[in-house]
């Protein structure tokens, strides 16, 4: 066998096998198996952006399965979460300097707590602009490039990639 094919084959090895070989794993204790999911608090001028908040994350933890919703306060745990920032900034300008592009970001902050044992699992909180859960989303509001969306569809899709990294963190540790 020569060098270049021992090569491809190693290569090949250790892609389909380093792919293989990476299974999520959960951080939440066993003996948690429901979560209430706190109504989010808004510290931001967005009117109705908490409800949104609220609702998308259910989605997400209902759709995952893991841990099922509920909303007990004698849940065996809790998520609280605080919508801390939501920023919109224009990012692109056409020759007449009229906004063609638009960034939508959001930052929130979160609590998970362990009810049954009453101590906090986690927490990300925003300090020194680090820190929290942060996500944002660009829309085209320019005829002229073709597909427009409103700043309320965009928001809803930040909305949702909010509340996926928010499951992510809660279930595996990771955004």
């Amino acid at each position: 066998m020569n060098r270049i094919t021992l090569g491809l084959l190693l290569l090949g090895f250790l892609i389909f096998g380093g792919c293989a070989m990476y299974e999520p794993v959960e951080i939440v204790p066993d003996h948690i198996r429901n979560v209430r999911v706190v109504p989010v608090r808004n510290q931001t001028s967005q009117i109705g952006i908490s409800t949104d908040m609220t609702e998308q994350i259910e989605e997400e933890f209902i759709r995952e399965g893991r841990l099922r919703v509920t909303d007990s306060r004698d849940a065996d745990s809790a998520l609280y979460t605080t919508v801390v920032r939501y920023n919109k900034i224009p990012v692109s300008y056409d020759e007449n300097f009229i906004v063609e592009e638009y960034q939508l970001s959001m930052v929130v902050e979160l609590v998970f707590v362990d009810n049954i044992k009453e101590l906090r699992l986690w927490e990300e909180k925003r300090k020194d602009h680090r820190g929290g859960i942060e996500a944002s989303v660009i829309y085209n509001v320019s005829h002229d490039r073709g597909y427009t969306e409103t700043e309320e569809e965009a928001r809803q899709r930040l909305i949702k990639e909010i509340a996926r990294r928010i499951l992510q963190r809660t279930i595996y540790g990771w955004e």
